[in-house]
């Protein structure tokens, strides 16, 4: 987290939010609260599959060629 700073903290608030909704949606019996977590989760997604390729470039330049 303290490597992560402010996104860190966002996206482990974020993921904990989207923990607790199905838990409220059962007694509820609200399908708009997995409806939200899924719209949610799909947005991440595309996020983290952005940004992957310029994650991974640097990390690979940084492994030591034997």
């Amino acid at each position: 987290m303290a490597e992560g700073g402010v996104i860190a903290q966002n996206l482990s608030g974020l993921y904990d939010y989207m923990m607790r909704r199905p838990l409220r949606a059962n007694p509820e019996n609200s399908i708009e609260c997995l409806t939200e977590v899924l719209g949610l989760l799909g947005e991440l997604r595309n996020v983290w599959v952005s940004i992957g390729p310029q994650v991974r470039k640097p990390a690979l330049r940084a492994v030591p060629t034997p």
